[in-house]
């Protein structure tokens, strides 16, 4: 990047915390299903009842 020219690109900042809309729209599904009683996306589903 020192062999660039000043001001000919741009660095924006990434933030790993942010959700896609993908990851977003999974995670509302998935807490509309726990809301319902159903855990059958988890593998240990009792942990995830007890808040593990």
């Amino acid at each position: 990047m020192k062999l660039l020219p000043k001001d000919s690109f741009k660095i924006y900042d990434e933030d790993p915390d942010e959700l896609t809309v993908e990851e977003k729209e999974e995670y509302y599904s998935t807490q509309k299903k726990i809301e319902k009683g159903d855990f059958s996306d988890f593998e240990d589903w009792d942990n995830v009842k007890s808040g593990l």
